[in-house]
């Protein structure tokens, strides 16, 4: 079966090249098995002369895209994915290239997918490499999930950091939207898996570790002025507020987009303190 790992790189280069690195090693522990064949794909969103081809010299069979333009995480996912897609692969692997894989991480995704017969989408829970759940599975409410020891965890949707998409799912769902740049495009793909009555759980376990600990956004920051803030909002790295209504009326309704847009606003006057 042919996995095809989809990544995006926007910066922290010397982090991506590991984590390449890190992904031939688990290739190689499942090669012994003959199981599976792992295809990597990388959109290029450094912005940088010479990344890529930084990239061809040290990996040779990474198949690297890049975007004449800046697309940021989803979108730069979603350019790598139709590029895999052409392939026709039978799992799609999204991996946020600042994460450091831990041994057997992508065995344990694809175990649990044949246990579910490939029709769920099996998300991946990282910590900090000093502890603490970061990223993985979430409730409806946003609220991150800790996974079990043993056995898959249901989850209403999922951050983008490590998320195994069977071929089931991709069939009926397609790529992730281009609608959206940052996070709420994984979110929003949770979303759409629910109305699809797609199986959504989380890996047992933790299968990455990352020394990013999400702290205040700058939207939020109250050593910034309102208007530096406000800028923050509105940019990709933050919550543009068309992309923010639409994935709330998508999750939740019209209302709640509205109340969202309010709420949003107001987290941003009364902005908080960096930790």
């Amino acid at each position: 079966m042919k996995v095809a790992v989809l990544i995006s790189v926007s910066g922290r280069i010397e982090e991506a090249l590991e984590c390449i690195s890190g992904v031939y090693r688990q290739s190689d522990s499942l090669a012994g098995e003959g199981k599976y064949s792992i295809d990597i794909f990388l959109n290029d969103d450094t912005g940088e002369e010479g990344f890529s081809e930084m990239v061809s010299a040290k990996f040779p069979d990474v198949r690297t895209v890049r975007s004449p333009e800046r697309l940021f995480s989803c979108r730069g996912l979603r350019l790598a994915w139709q590029e895999a897609a052409v392939r026709d692969y039978d799992f799609y692997l999204w991996l946020d290239p600042c994460l450091s894989l831990c041994e057997g991480a992508f065995g344990t995704l694809l175990e649990n997918s044949n246990f579910l017969r490939h029709e769920a989408i099996i998300a991946g829970s990282v910590s900090l490499a000093g502890g603490g759940l970061i990223h993985g599975g979430r409730t409806r409410s946003g609220k991150l999930i800790r996974p079990d020891a043993v056995i898959p965890v249901p989850c209403t949707f999922f951050d983008g950091n490590l998320v195994l998409v069977p071929r089931h799912a991709f069939n009926l769902l397609g790529p992730v939207d281009a609608e959206f740049q940052q996070e709420l495009g994984f979110w929003d793909y949770g979303i759409r898996a629910v109305r699809a009555g797609i199986s959504r759980v989380i890996s047992p376990g933790i299968l990455a570790t990352s020394t990013q600990a999400p702290g205040v956004p700058s939207w939020q920051d109250s050593s910034l002025s309102f208007k530096e803030r406000y800028r923050s909002l509105r940019s990709p790295e933050g919550r543009p507020f068309g992309q923010q209504f639409t994935y709330d009326i998508r999750s939740r309704g019209l209302l709640f987009a509205i109340w969202g847009f309010i709420k949003l606003n107001l987290r941003t006057i009364f902005a908080l303190k960096r930790k």
